[in-house]
């Protein structure tokens, strides 16, 4: 297959994706499946709620919904008005569902109906009765004995354990999924057991009768000898004899801790029980349930002479990754060559990176946009195609079968900050980094806020949508674009709203990090440009400073009356409000840092892999930096 063919299959379901249903309809009459299938899935739901209606939550709404496209694609080409076809699928849908409550209120009358000439056969003959047990029994155990194993399975853990959140987790499924398949399950032993002429309730009753039964049988058999009468009666008369003793000689008995220490048996070590961490389980149903249907999933769109190929699978913390590669080099650099899918288990968020051919940098997919690119039209110009946003979202629910925990969130605050109490420990190269009052907040790279309070613990404060995170005075403020957005501090739910647009830039120019100085707010500008405004009034009008600032423009902090900086060689600070004023060094710059944040009387320094550094504010160039941290990449395994 060259390009053009692979693209061509990728584009034709788009564009019918744009056609009505009446069109959809006349396409797919003519035998055409792409047509039926975008029908299908334009129409699914509307069918899925007529038959929700009927069945009720809890009823087989899935399988009736499927039934009525089957019969929608067996009767296509005898539709008369393929512009009807709302009606006729409405039309359909009801008679299905209704049809199958009348099946189940027929089985259901069955199964009375048999219990009644059961009770009528026990009443008249129990040696028939025993017979029909056990012939029930038997057909019962052929049944299930037909049943696939991942039935088997579902219903076993169904009786096991109570509930379906505990049966759910010992099959290692979301309660969803369990509840999918156990529903599913028991329609397929019902049918089963059904072409066997065996009532389901009835079957139930048999195997727990034959049981009984049998226990019944095996002492009226001893019974019935002279030696067995003996045997039992010794029985009985040693358990009453054993009982006794236990009665009168318990309270003589001196308690273990009170026998002399020569005469205690040493005690026995408890076993070792194995048991699989939350990691380990994700891994295993990652690996199992997940990873082969997404990459089948990812390979529509390369063709089928590229392959993808797993090259890892990890657990970490609350998150789980998959990474693919292609086989070669894709056909078109709208393609990933790689890609990684990060699932977090305890946010429930999916996000995907993409990594072009020839590339060392990771680019974050857009959901509304997951594969784009230009198509020249027949008469010039070109038009942009979009594949792949109900690929992301079948994706995202894929990875949804991973299972919370309890622990989940702990275990991720410690993955990433280490345990409460502990050396300062923050994720390299985030996204941003702010110190306040005592608090600490950190972006990480997918742009997740965490903050720790003035205790030391660390928790998840929501998610940032942009850069250059600052905090002041109970507000949060970072930047999107040109634009400057906040929220409060301790709102997490809080929506980001505008706060100022950037100032007016020079061409070659571009936007740095922020800062504030008392009642100025600064944002440093490519090349060495400081710009401020007032804090408490965002309509006021942005102040450009002549002077050159002689810093870069990656790591600016503040307080009320100084501004920080720096250069490839040292940190530099001058007086807020005097833009004359010269910068001076204050201290070497140590290798790594590019965050600088104001911490109470200190300053400090963080940024890639390494030490965390703090200083004191007032301290001369002739101080070095002290070692408060460490900033790491989490091992992923």
């Amino acid at each position: 297959m060259n390009t053009f063919d692979f693209l061509r299959r990728q584009i034709i379901p788009l564009a019918y994706r744009q056609l009505p249903a009446g069109e959809l309809m006349l396409r797919a009459a003519a035998g055409d499946p792409e047509a039926f299938i975008v029908l299908m899935g334009r129409k699914y739901s509307a069918v899925e709620a007529v038959c929700r209606n009927i069945l009720g939550r809890n009823g087989p709404v899935e399988d009736v919904a499927t039934d009525v496209f089957l019969q929608l694609w067996r009767q296509r080409e005898r539709i008369r008005s393929p512009d009807a076809i709302d009606g006729w699928l409405s039309q359909t849908a009801r008679n299905l569902a209704t049809k199958s409550i009348a099946a189940e209120a027929h089985g259901r009358e069955a199964g009375r109906e048999w219990w009644q000439r059961r009770q009528e056969a026990a009443a008249a003959d129990q040696p028939i009765d025993a017979a029909s047990r056990a012939e029930c029994a038997r057909r019962v155990r052929r049944a299930i004995a037909e049943l696939s194993e991942q039935d088997r399975h579902a219903l076993g853990a169904a009786e096991a354990v109570d509930g379906d959140h505990q049966a759910a987790a010992t099959l290692g499924l979301s309660v969803a999924t369990f509840r999918v398949r156990l529903h599913r399950a028991r329609q397929r032993l019902r049918a089963v057991l059904k072409r066997f002429g065996v009532a389901p309730v009835v079957g139930a009753v048999a195997l727990v009768s034959e049981g009984r039964s049998r226990a019944a049988s095996a002492v009226a058999a001893l019974w019935a000898t002279t030696a067995g009468k003996a045997l039992l009666v010794g029985l009985v008369l040693c358990g009453a004899v054993a009982i006794a003793g236990w009665a009168l000689t318990r309270d003589s008995q001196p308690a273990v801790d009170q026998l002399p220490a020569a005469n205690r048996e040493p005690a026995q070590p408890p076993a070792l029980v194995a048991v699989e961490s939350f990691q380990e389980r994700n891994l295993r149903i990652l690996r199992d349930d997940v990873v082969p249907e997404f990459r089948d999933m990812l390979q529509r769109f390369y063709p089928p002479d590229n392959p993808l190929r797993v090259v890892g699978v990890r657990a970490f913390g609350s998150e789980v990754e998959v990474e693919l590669q292609a086989t070669h080099p894709p056909p078109t650099p709208a393609l990933a060559a790689r890609l990684r899918a990060r699932y977090c288990t305890w946010r429930r968020r999916f996000i995907v990176h993409g990594q072009p051919a020839g590339q060392d940098r990771w680019y974050r997919m857009n959901p509304e946009k997951p594969l784009a690119f230009k198509l020249p039209l027949p008469f010039g110009g070109a038009t942009e195609v979009v594949l792949g946003r109900a690929e992301y979202a079948a994706a995202e629910r894929l990875f949804d079968r991973l299972p919370r925990d309890a622990q989940v969130e702990s275990e991720h605050l410690r993955f990433l900050f280490g345990p409460p109490g502990g050396e300062l420990l923050l994720p390299a190269e985030g996204n941003g980094f702010a110190v306040d009052a005592g608090r600490m907040w950190l972006v990480d790279r997918d742009a997740e806020l965490y903050a720790r309070d003035a205790a030391g613990k660390w928790h998840f404060d929501g998610h940032c949508p942009g850069w250059w995170l600052i905090a002041q005075d109970g507000q949060l403020y970072c930047t999107v674009g040109e634009k400057i957005l906040t929220r409060p501090v301790d709102a997490p739910g809080t929506p980001w709203v505008l706060w100022k647009n950037w100032p007016v830039m020079k061409t070659g120019e571009s936007g740095g990090f922020l800062a504030i100085a008392g009642d100025r707010f600064y944002v440093a500008i490519l090349p060495n440009v400081l710009c401020y405004c007032s804090l408490g009034d965002p309509k006021a009008a942005w102040v450009r400073e002549d002077s050159v600032a002689p810093i870069w423009p990656d790591g600016i902090a503040a307080t009320a009356q100084r501004i920080f900086g720096h250069d490839a060689k040292n940190v530099v600070a001058r007086p807020a409000r005097d833009e004359s004023a010269p910068w001076t060094p204050v201290a070497r710059i140590p290798s790594g840092p590019r965050f600088l944040a104001v911490d109470g009387d200190r300053l400090l320094a963080y940024g890639q892999p390494g030490p965390i550094y703090a200083r004191p504010l007032a301290a001369g160039p002739e101080v070095d930096w002290e070692i408060v941290g460490r900033a790491h990449e989490p091992p992923r395994r």
